[in-house]
């Protein structure tokens, strides 16, 4: 039976023993969510401190200029960011209630700028924002306030959202992410540190369901260079990467330059007006320009006033930022349309890698990470009840049958469904629990997990294009390797146990691969 089929299973089958134990009604209501949320996109929040630019991400990795963002902390509550082919809003507030709005009114909503004239913001607890972006389709988006805040309550409306603080109750409920990104500042500061490291223990994530972005890479370009801004920011990625703590729960860090992607939305034909008049200039006169965002922006000289109005040329900068007129006027001068210049500037800044990462990493894990938020969540309400039962004394026997039973059916599940072998395995290896050999039995063993991918080329570190047959004999030959390792008893027991998992995935996928040759 598929982990798919199992899980339908397993819910439908335990909603059965709730509806005939009366005392289990909050238990049968959960079950009902968790039903309900397979059918789901999968769920990503992005976190991060205070102005480390996750509200410029969001708008640039939508395509859109939803969320306010500025120089000061703007972003009051959570959003989430579901499909719908209509804009519109649902407020959820702290009492359960829910009110529609026009989508107009999101500022109203999320920015603290409006707290005076709309006091009810206070009592907002996140805000449902439905657009019609494509990426909306396969991935819902939490943006979330600062996880450090100056304002108490935009960090505590976070970490109540993610189950990070709060009452019993709160805690007792699992994240309403199945996924995290975790959005840098530039680069890794003491307190940013402290923040992660705080958030990433409490919230149990690892490099299978956690990804981090380092914003504001254009801050790192200076005017005039070759190389791009994400290409001087990848350094400084690797550096991060290079802290053990953070390696361990973090899959990968891509550096973006969200501003110029979100920037792009907002232009106005009198802001095409002024790039075409830049791009007439050579490219030292266009390094000139911009050597100065200052004096780009005030300047009354003659040629800067010649290609605008200090005002259109403030504006311009606001938008864009240096590096974000520079592309724009580079692009340009190669002759590139307006359509074309948002796809070219999305690769650019690296919006494009990380939409394909999150639907590479998260995305062929989709229903995987759903299976396993299920099992966490009703596992997390069983140990509340065994708890409640031990200290209190007033849980009936009938719910505490009830949570035996479906406790009994999750522990079969997990070990016997193959898929979750594997991501147990994973865990433990990013846990620092595996020890290999040496670096050849660690790149197996993360390409059959599926971490550079699920394509059988990725799977067996072979070439892409790579002939069936070749995959094959490849795959039977891992095999054999690792069934030996497994059946070498002078091993460890968690060696041996890894070993055993890694075989039956190279077996898998040769049965798989040998049907296909026999066709």
């Amino acid at each position: 039976m598929s982990l798919r089929d199992e899980v339908g299973k397993l819910l439908n089958n335990s909603i059965h023993l709730c509806k005939e134990c009366g005392e289990a009604e909050e238990f049968y209501h959960i079950l009902l969510d968790m039903k309900k949320r397979l059918a789901m996109p999968l769920r990503v929040a992005v976190v991060g401190i205070m102005k480390a630019g996750k509200s410029t991400f969001m708008n640039a990795l939508l395509g859109a200029d939803i969320v306010d963002t500025g120089t000061t902390e703007t972003t009051y509550t959570v959003c989430w960011f579901k499909y719908a082919k209509e804009k519109s809003l649902t407020i959820c507030f702290d009492d359960g209630k829910e009110e529609n709005a026009p989508f107009c009114d999101l500022a109203k909503w999320s920015n603290r700028l409006y707290k005076e004239q709309n006091p009810r913001i206070e009592h907002v607890k996140y805000i449902i924002i439905y657009y019609p972006s494509e990426v909306l389709k396969k991935i819902e988006f939490i943006d979330t306030p600062g996880l450090n805040s100056s304002y108490g309550k935009d960090a505590k409306n976070t970490k109540d959202f993610l189950a990070l603080s709060g009452d019993a109750n709160t805690r007792r409920e699992a994240s309403n992410a199945d996924a995290i990104i975790y959005a840098f500042n530039r680069t890794l500061n003491e307190k940013d540190g402290e923040t992660l490291r705080s958030f990433l223990a409490e919230q149990s994530v690892s490099p299978i369901n956690s990804v981090g972005i380092l914003t504001k890479a254009d801050y790192l370009w200076e005017v005039g260079e070759a190389a791009l801004p994400i290409d001087r920011a990848r350094e400084v990625s690797e550096h991060i990467m290079s802290d053990h703590m953070i390696k361990s729960m973090i899959y990968s860090i891509l550096p973006v330059s969200a501003k110029p992607v979100e920037g792009y939305v907002q232009l106005t034909k009198e802001d095409f007006g002024v790039l075409e008049k830049i791009s007439e200039k050579s490219y030292d006169e266009l390094e000139a320009l911009l050597f100065s965002a200052k004096d780009f922006e005030q300047s009354e000289k003659k040629f800067l006033q010649e290609i605008g109005t200090k005002n259109q040329r403030k504006e311009l900068m606001k938008k864009l930022s240096q590096y974000g007129i520079y592309e724009m006027v580079r692009l340009i001068k190669e002759g590139k349309k307006e359509e074309e210049l948002k796809s070219v500037l999305e690769e650019k800044c690296g919006i494009r890698a990380v939409e394909e990462m999150l639907l590479n990493h998260f995305g062929n894990r989709t229903f995987l990470l759903k299976s396993n938020y299920i099992f966490q969540h009703l596992r997390s309400y069983i140990l509340w009840v065994k708890k409640s039962a031990d200290k209190q004394g007033t849980v009936s026997k009938s719910l505490q049958n009830t949570c035996a039973m479906i406790e009994l059916e999750i522990n079969r599940i997990i070990s016997s469904v193959h898929v979750l072998q594997e991501l147990e395995a994973l865990q433990l290896y990013y846990n620092g629990q595996i020890k290999f050999y040496d670096e050849d039995e660690r790149k197996d063993f993360l390409c059959i997990m599926g971490e550079n991918g699920r394509m059988p080329e990725q799977r067996l570190g072979m070439p892409m294009g790579s002939s069936v047959k070749e995959l094959e004999i490849a795959a039977r030959r891992k095999h054999d390797i690792w069934n030996g390792r497994a059946a070498d008893f002078m091993r460890d027991n968690s060696y041996i146990s890894m070993a055993s998992i890694v075989a039956r995935s190279y077996e898998y996928l040769y049965y798989h691969l040998n049907a296909l040759v026999e066709e």
